[in-house]
């Protein structure tokens, strides 16, 4: 058996028909269409509290195990990947031979009246009249004698096949070089155990030899954050639930400083990294500048601007633990991205500071203008978290400075649960002079029992046609109710207990008694801490009012402390990602190649001719692959050239013998 008849025989097996017909490439191609779509719409790579808290915990799930967090990178993305280059390889096996002969093809067995496209001429042309009129118009031709009389056949815009033969290969070099940038080696790594990805390392240091990548890998791409006056000579991979390994650089990067610009509605306009990097080998050092968008490229490695963010800034704030009513903060003196223990009585909690960020612009509420959006900075803003020994977590976020809202200070205290999608916030009103200490006060007051019986007996004494001893005890149960559970602990008490009929006098009752012990309160605090007097005004009346608010949203906030930032030290990180893409060239390449291939395609119209001379008469015929109806018309202007050539010929023939006799 010939070798040509072996390639037939298995290129013919129904398998290799199928992963090779038109029809099983179109289904791969519509199948990355739809990935490249999911990759686009879902965010790539994020944490995964990220999707846990967008599409719940079952979806995410879901969603984790189908791989669409990292589409590209996920095995049956890459197993398609795989397929399209088996596919469109099988396709140029089976078709370049063909595509070769058609091309160096002119048909000369063709039966010339069979074709679609003839004419029949009366008069004739020699052959090689007939030759160079095929050879002007762009036309190979090929001369050979039949049976029938002399066959001149024709060939132009072969090259359009060659147009098939690139596009295919583009495709092929395409998806090897994406194949070669993937994490393919990483996830076979992992898969046969050469890799051990690590959950608990927070460090590169830390990372143990199985969970490191040579700085001679072939492909990665890996990101790090990297703070103001701190180096590195290692990236992160993610390798999604199972964690992550470290792959190892050629050179160490120092980021020197960051920069950045906002435009007005707090949107980053700029961002720069100013950085040394030193090569490992030679120790030779250059600074650079990395820029959104603008990449620098260093032993194969390209470095990009991918983000910013808090770098671990010092951070000093007052805080209250709850369950103390003293109105006397400690002092806590900690860095951002960073954990605390947190022991409190019988309880121990883990107290982790997530993002810090000194800049914060929202639109001026208080300031509108119908014209034009105004904008204000509302300051630092901490971010932080709180666990307990069961595990239960909430997140806070505080403002450093206060926020006005109808011309009041207050400071905002946010608290959610993970999977919540919004804040929840605790205003705590400012006094006169812009302070807490007033409310810290105020607080501690209504825990105080000597303070608030003093209160109490002055209420009795107000009263002159009641009995002291039941307003003093009424008193005593109201307050006492509120201080347990503020404003909440008092409405359901009267919906529980009073008549329904008489809910709305009796709430107005405990209302003002519990505002009117709060000024006394507040008398006695102003008294205490040797404040000048407050006289009564709405101000003031504005100040209880939003007090006691405060303090029944503070039996709602899950926290044992109240934090209150009260000055930083802001030290900014880098965002880089760093890739090693070697198919990046044959990308390249694929992508001149499936141009070419298109151009072909399109703009080489392939086209055959024949003129067949008989005895006594001429045939013309033309025939196209594709463009039928240009082939109609090309047809046409053909006789009719033939015809005028003709004549021409007949007219010269015609004087000649004149000019002869």
């Amino acid at each position: 058996m010939s070798t040509r008849q072996r390639h037939k025989s298995w290129l013919n097996y129904p398998i290799f028909e199928l992963l090779s017909s038109m029809r099983f490439a179109v289904a791969l191609l519509t199948v990355l269409s739809i990935a490249a779509v999911v990759g686009t719409v879902i965010p790539q790579n994020r944490p995964q509290q990220d999707y846990v808290f967008t599409f719940g915990t079952f979806w995410s799930r879901i969603f984790s195990w189908l791989g669409l967090y990292d589409v590209y990178s996920s095995a049956w993305f890459v197993l398609i990947l795989v397929f399209l280059v088996l596919s469109t390889g099988l396709c140029l096996i089976r078709h370049v031979p063909s595509f070769i002969r058609e091309m160096k093809s002119f048909r000369t067995a063709v039966k010339i009246n069979n074709v679609s496209h003839n004419h029949i001429f009366s008069g004739r042309l020699s052959d090689d009249v007939c030759e160079r009129f095929l050879q002007a118009r762009g036309f190979r031709t090929k001369r050979v004698n039949r049976e029938d009389g002399v066959l001149i056949a024709a060939h132009r815009g072969y090259l359009n096949k060659l147009g098939y033969v690139f596009a295919h290969a583009a495709l092929i070099i395409i998806c090897l070089g994406g194949l070669m940038d993937s994490d393919l080696s990483i996830k076979l790594g992992v898969l046969t155990g050469r890799f051990v990805p690590n959950k608990n390392a927070q460090y590169v240091d830390e990372f143990p030899p199985e969970s490191r990548r040579s700085h001679n890998s072939l492909s990665f791409r890996g990101d790090i954050s990297l703070p103001e006056n701190q180096s590195t000579d290692a990236v992160f991979l993610n390798i999604g639930d199972k964690g992550v390994l470290v792959q190892e650089l050629p050179f160490t990067i120092k980021l020197n400083k960051f920069n950045i610009d906002f435009y007005e509605n707090g949107m980053p306009k700029d961002f720069a990294s100013e950085v040394t990097i030193t090569n490992k080998k030679t120790g030779e050092s250059q600074d650079a500048v990395v820029k959104v968008n603008h990449p620098i490229k260093v032993d194969g490695v390209t470095i990009y601007q991918a983000g910013y963010g808090d770098g671990g800034s010092p951070l000093e704030f007052d805080i209250w633990a709850l369950p103390d009513p003293s109105y006397k903060p400690q002092t806590l003196s900690v860095r951002s991205k960073t954990q605390v223990p947190l022991p409190l009585g019988n309880e121990e909690y883990r107290l982790s500071f997530t993002d810090f960020r000194s800049y914060n612009v929202m639109l001026d509420e208080e300031n509108k203008n119908d014209d034009k959006p105004t904008y204000r900075n509302m300051g630092a803003t901490i971010t932080y978290n709180i666990s307990d020994g069961a595990g239960q977590t909430y997140i806070f976020t505080n403002y450093m400075l206060p926020q006005v809202r109808d011309n009041r200070a207050y400071y905002f205290y946010g608290v959610r649960k993970p999977n919540d999608k919004a804040f929840r916030w605790l205003a705590i009103p400012l006094d006169r002079d812009g302070s807490i200490e007033t409310f810290m006060r105020l607080r501690q007051a209504f825990y105080d029992e000597k303070t608030v019986d003093k209160v109490v007996d002055k209420m009795a004494n107000l009263t002159t046609d009641m009995d002291k001893e039941k307003i003093k005890k009424f008193t005593q149960s109201v307050l006492a109710m509120f201080i347990r559970g503020g404003y909440t602990m008092v409405d359901d008490f009267i919906r529980e207990k009073v008549p329904a009929n008489e809910q709305e006098n009796m709430a107005r009752n405990f209302y003002q008694t519990i505002a009117f012990a709060a000024n006394q309160l507040l008398d006695e605090v102003i008294l205490d801490s040797k404040q000048e007097s407050w006289a009564e005004s709405a101000e003031r009346n504005v100040f209880v009012l939003d007090s006691l608010n405060a303090l029944t949203g503070l039996h709602k906030y899950p926290s044992p402390l109240l934090l209150q930032l009260k000055s930083y030290e802001e030290v900014s990180a880098t965002g880089l990602q760093m890739t090693r893409s070697p198919g990046e060239k044959w990308v390249y390449l694929g992508s001149f190649l499936l141009t070419i291939g298109c151009i072909f395609m399109l703009y080489l119209y392939e086209r055959r001719a024949w003129i067949l001379l008989g005895e006594n008469k001429l045939t013309f015929a033309m025939m196209a692959g594709r463009h039928k109806r240009d082939l109609d018309k090309e047809f046409n202007q053909e006789i009719e050239q033939i015809n005028q050539l003709i004549r021409d010929f007949k007219a010269l023939s015609s004087d000649n013998k004149d000019n002869q006799s």
